[in-house]
């Protein structure tokens, strides 16, 4: 019902969030595609399909296998709230809903969700962003340069003797160097431009604005300082 939908988005809309109402429930995918929603609020009884259903269809897409789905209805049989906590939804909440809860499940569970994206973007060890994470970033600068007729310099950045490092002095020193090269890169670079792990040993950074030749000047600092830098393993040190 677009009269009940427009009440529940003008509460959340108040508490400062975006929201776009799909009055067509099969019209779902298409808007979450665009939307980028962080939180899904479904309406269990609907024309086409129910919301139990919408649900088992986002859970088998895996774009949204982790999305956050509040279920709404004015059904209070335990049965049915099992029904659909099964089907895939992470809350339900009885009709008429008081809007301080709705608000607070809608940004607890963004909240939360926003969290596990960063962490599924970022690479354990060095904090960069992942190969994944580091080639969206990637293509949304490409597209911004475009736009702008200013270039983009990507840089691929692979370490050497790595495996010398790890059978002479242990996987954990090898562990450091990586570490250490993230650090310097996080440190040196400016914040516009992205940095990512882009393998065991490789990294990847793109530089908004940067011509190839000052782009090469960049990374040869790097790789110079970097290169003068004491690693130490116990009581050793290359």
């Amino acid at each position: 019902d677009r009269g009940v939908a427009q009440h529940h988005a003008s509460v959340l809309s108040r508490a400062g969030m975006e929201v776009v109402i799909v009055p067509n429930p099969l019209e779902a995918l298409a808007h979450l595609h665009e939307f980028h929603a962080e939180v899904a609020v479904l309406e269990m009884h609907m024309p086409g399909c129910s919301g139990d259903e919408l649900a088992k269809v986002l859970r088998q897409q895996g774009a949204f296998a982790n999305l956050p789905i509040l279920f709404l209805s004015d059904d209070g049989d335990a049965e049915r709230h099992l029904a659909a906590i099964q089907s895939g939804g992470d809350e339900y909440l009885v009709k008429p809903v008081d809007p301080r809860h709705l608000v607070s499940a809608a940004a607890s569970r963004a909240s939360r969700q926003r969290a596990l994206g960063a962490m599924l973007r970022r690479d354990g060890l060095t904090g960069l962003l992942t190969h994944t994470a580091f080639k969206d970033a990637l293509a949304r600068e490409i597209d911004q340069a475009k736009r702008r007729s200013s270039p983009v310099t990507l840089a691929l950045i692979d370490v050497d003797h790595t495996k010398t490092i790890n059978a002479e002095h242990g996987h954990l020193a090898g562990d450091e160097v990586i570490r250490t090269l993230g650090r310097l890169l996080a440190q040196r670079l400016r914040r516009a431009d992205v940095i990512g792990r882009h393998g065991s040993d490789e990294f990847a950074v793109a530089l908004p604005g940067t011509d190839l030749e000052s782009a090469a000047r960049v990374i040869e600092r790097l790789r110079a300082t970097f290169s003068q830098l004491h690693q130490t393993a116990g009581t050793s040190a290359f």
